[in-house]
């Protein structure tokens, strides 16, 4: 099974691990993997069909860019904040967590 072929919603925190690893190591094998891996996930950055974004997208882009300032890492965290942001039901202040955004009441 390859969990990074879909973006399964816990392969997040792997990265954010290996960029901790990275940080304290300062090993660049960690931080080569950890790139590869990201470009894997970053097809997601463009979906709001799920509220898996800040688990995908956090601890791998934006721990990334804490550690590395790389602005590639933030670019693709900000596109996913908005995917997920596009998910924020306005009217009881909440980000809507299961279905379809046009069928719980959320605009494209």
């Amino acid at each position: 099974m390859n969990i990074f072929s879909d973006g399964y919603w816990c392969n997040g925190f792997w990265l954010g691990m290996l960029w901790l690893a990275y940080k304290v190591t300062k090993t660049d094998k960690f931080k080569r993997k950890v790139y590869e891996l990201c470009k894997l996930i970053e097809p997601r950055k463009n979906s709001n069909k799920t509220h898996d974004l800040g688990f995908l997208f956090y601890p791998s882009f934006c721990v990334g860019y804490e550690i590395t300032k790389d602005e590639y890492l933030k670019n693709v965290a900000l596109n996913a904040a908005e995917s997920l942001l596009s998910r924020f039901n306005d009217e009881i202040n909440v980000i809507a967590v299961l279905g379809n955004p046009e069928k719980v009441g959320l605009q494209q």
